[in-house]
Order: structure tokens, then C-alpha cells, then sequence
């Protein structure tokens, strides 16, 4: 971590700052936006996940049953499942609380959520090994790329994936200097694989860095 340093409260602030004004940009310009070919795969797994997720509180026994969680998941199985069930919690949070002006939004916003947080990890990484401009550059620079914007509006992986790689990547950055960040690269690491399969490649690209940084 050669010329790194820690990021600091200002660095935390203004990060969170990106965060909050991507995520209001980005439901702000998806009121008209209509659903991809890939969402409507995720949203009606979501929404089996979400009638899983209301039996074990009303029943958990038979929420555990074999059966009930055949029909509940078995659907698009494929696929990791931690953002289907994050678009599972939002479409739920709006059947209670009507948070979202439209259905869309409920399952679009845990993925414009992620897209938020990496314009945080990217500029709060950046300032930590450049100045605060060249961070700020970076962030900027990415979140208004074309395919970027408008991925980060969709009910889909390929922003979360970004963020759970980038967050890997961070982890482990920090954990070449300090020990107590291991448990930390185990847990952004399993977030990854829980959220799309090509985060499988981590760990032979960390230990090629490895091996080459201690010979």
C-alpha cells in the first residue's frame, strides 16, 4: 500500500454524497424506462422468493419444507440468488409501505442502490492512493458512461456485480496491510459469488498479485 493512505470522514462524506445523488438521478430517469428481457426473468423469481420469504414468517415450518422450498426457488436456479431476493425485499417493502411510485422501481431500486455504493467505493479508494480531484474524476467518469447509466437502472446483475467485485478487490487491497481485513475479503468475496458467477475468477487473479508481489 505503497503512497496509500486511509480515508478519511471528508473522503466517507462526499462519497456518500455520489451515492445519494446517482441513486435520486437514477430513479429520477427511470419512470418511463420499460422492463428488459432479463428483468422479467428476475422479477417473477423475485416474486417467488418474496412468497417464500412471507410463508416463514406466517408458517416457518412449512417454509422449510422440502416442497414449498422446491417451488419457491427452484425458478431461474441458475443464477445466484442475492440480488433476486434483494429485488424480493424492495417489491415487499412496496406491497407494505408503498415506497415506489410503480412496481418497476421496487425491483429495480436494490440494483440502483449498488450502483450507488460503487460511486462511493470508487471515490473513497481513489482518494485513499490520488488526490481527491482525480477520485472524484474517476467516479463521475464511470457513472456517466452510457451502458453504465443505464444498466444501473435495471432489476439485473451486471452493476451489483461491479460493486461486490470492486468491494472484493478493496478488501483484499486492504487486507495486504492489515490482517483484520481477511474476514472482511471472505465475506465481500461471498456476496460476489452470491450474486453472479463470473466473481469465480477472484481468487486465481488475487493469487497471481499475491505471488507476484512476494517473490
Amino acid at each position: 500500500m505503497t503512497n496509500a493512505r486511509a480515508s478519511k470522514g471528508r473522503d466517507h462524506l462526499i462519497g456518500a454524497g455520489l451515492c445519494v445523488a446517482y441513486v435520486l438521478l437514477l430513479v429520477g430517469t427511470a419512470t418511463d424506462l420499460g422492463m428488459s428481457r432479463d428483468e422479467s426473468f428476475y422479477v417473477h423469481a423475485a416474486k417467488s422468493y418474496a412468497g417464500w420469504v412471507s410463508q416463514l414468517f406466517s408458517d416457518p415450518a412449512l417454509a422449510f419444507g422440502r416442497e414449498s422450498i422446491d417451488r419457491a426457488w427452484a425458478y431461474n436456479w441458475e443464477h445466484p440468488a442475492w440480488m433476486k431476493l434483494s429485488f424480493a425485499w424492495s417489491w415487499l417493502a412496496q406491497r407494505q409501505l408503498g415506497l415506489f411510485p410503480n412496481e418497476s422501481l421496487a425491483f429495480r431500486f436494490p440494483g440502483m442502490l449498488t450502483a450507488g455504493l460503487l460511486l462511493w467505493l470508487i471515490y473513497a479508494w481513489g482518494a485513499s492512493v490520488m488526490r481527491r480531484q482525480g477520485a472524484l474524476f474517476a467516479a463521475l467518469a464511470f457513472a456517466l458512461m452510457p451502458r453504465v447509466f443505464y444498466h444501473s437502472h435495471l432489476a439485473c446483475f451486471d452493476i451489483p456485480i461491479a460493486f461486490f467485485v470492486t468491494l472484493t478487490a478493496y478488501t483484499y487491497w486492504r487486507a495486504l496491510a492489515d490482517r483484520r481485513w481477511v474476514p472482511l475479503v471472505g465475506l465481500a468475496f461471498g456476496l460476489a459469488l452470491a450474486t453472479k458467477h463470473n466473481s469465480w475468477i477472484l481468487p486465481g487473479i488475487f493469487l497471481i498479485h499475491f505471488l507476484w508481489i512476494r517473490r
